[in-house]
């Protein structure tokens, strides 16, 4: 923790009453409507026990301030100023931290619980409990540590976090950056860590049972002891890290095979998940997977995951792929006629002989940004093998083409290049 986030916390002003508490919502809401208003600021405020319940407070400001035992249920804190703020041991449940600055605050003993914290920056923040400004061990008979469940922190950043006997289960760490964290005797049963950097993290006596780490960076990580059940370990980059005592008799090494039924139930729940916006379902996850020849046609698929996976001549006509991402996949003869790939990531696909007439390919707008900040999210082919591809009358507006192979790729009638 740095010297001057301490310093802050420790200058807290007086508790707000709830009276002052509404006006600063109240003139928040005008002001991220660009209707007057005030950006809210409880920088250095005392806000412990205090409830918040579906308020918008996206881009408020927290600085240093004090919410122990505080609850945030159903808020929406994307891109808001946490910065060594102290939530010790508070709740926060099904509240979006989307891209939120969490750098150096205390978490210990706090409960995550069905959040969307993609794109979170949680570098140099505590996971510990203290007393008196003394740290206190943790144990997990005590159940001290942090709590993250069902949450969506794709890409977030934890590099060099303490986490000892974390709880994070089924929660989606898609790309985070783990470098350097420590996790010794974590749970982390049923996590989806794909493409996840654990490059010299230490995971000795942690609980992996269930979980993906596709394609994960685990380079000089120390994974003594560890437990892999069910692990899934395709692709993952083992170089150099120290394996002693860790039994991979039981992890998945090789592409994984996915029967008719598993795919029925994955988009039976994948539907569920975009519907409800993440608070229930799952998310697909077919990384790695052999799906070749399946018929994807007409589902809700928006955000689901492919990368790695060997789509030759599968369908997806007319399906909904918004945010989808087919990183490195094989989508050789595949069909996307009609299909919405708004704001999908194709990069390093093979994508030779495609069928994507009419399909879309445009830039997506970000959810979570107010219309006079708006940011789009643009498809990208970056890498990806296009040859002898059909983009007949696609639209392919803001779509980024860097090194891609677009031999005898057909683009006419297409939009936006």
């Amino acid at each position: 923790m740095l010297s001057w986030v301490v310093e802050t916390i420790s200058g807290c002003g007086m508790a707000m009453e709830q009276a002052q508490l509404q006006q600063v919502f109240d003139k928040h809401l005008k002001w991220l409507s660009n209707a007057g208003g005030a950006q809210a600021d409880f920088s250095r405020q005392m806000l412990g026990g205090q409830r918040f319940t579906e308020r918008n407070l996206s881009r408020a400001r927290f600085l240093g301030s004090c919410m122990v035992a505080c609850l945030f249920a159903d808020c929406d804190l994307a891109e808001a100023d946490l910065f060594g703020a102290d939530l010790t041991d508070a709740t926060l449940e099904r509240t979006t931290l989307l891209r939120a600055n969490m750098r150096g605050t205390h978490l210990g003993g706090a409960r995550i619980i069905g959040c969307d914290m993609q794109g979170v920056n949680l570098q140099e923040s505590s996971f510990a409990c203290w007393d008196n400004g003394q740290l206190i061990s943790l144990s997990l008979s005590k159940a001290d540590g942090v709590t993250i469940s069902d949450s969506n922190m794709i890409y977030a950043d934890l590099a060099g976090l303490r986490m000892e006997g974390a709880t994070i289960t089924n929660t989606d760490l898609t790309g985070a950056n783990l470098s350097g964290v420590l996790l010794r005797d974590a749970v982390l049963t049923g996590t989806v860590l794909r493409n996840a950097d654990f490059t010299d993290a230490d995971l000795s006596g942690a609980d992996l049972t269930g979980a993906d780490l596709t394609n994960a960076k685990l380079n000089r990580a120390q994974l003594a002891n560890v437990k892999l059940t069910r692990t899934v370990l395709t692709g993952a980059d083992l170089m150099e890290c120290r394996l002693v005592d860790a039994d991979l008799s039981q992890a998945i090494l090789a592409d994984r095979v996915v029967d008719a039924a598993a795919v029925t139930d994955m988009l039976r729940d994948h539907a569920v998940w975009v519907e409800s916006g993440g608070r229930r379902g799952r998310r697909a996850a077919f990384d790695g997977a052999d799906l070749q020849g399946v018929d994807f046609a007409g589902q809700e698929l928006s955000a689901a995951s492919f990368s790695n996976a060997r789509l030759q001549k599968a369908r997806f006509d007319h399906t909904r792929l918004r945010f989808a991402c087919f990183d490195a996949a094989d989508l050789s003869g595949a069909s996307l006629a009609g299909a919405d790939c708004s704001g999908a990531s194709f990069r390093g696909a093979k994508l030779c002989d495609i069928d994507a007439v009419n399909t879309s390919f445009t830039a997506a707008p970000f959810e979570g940004t107010d219309q006079g900040d708006q940011r789009y999210w643009p498809v990208d082919f970056s890498r990806a093998d296009l040859r002898r591809g059909r983009f007949r009358g696609a639209d392919l507006t803001g779509a980024k083409f860097s090194f891609t192979n677009l031999e005898r790729t057909d683009f006419s009638d297409a939009r936006g290049l």
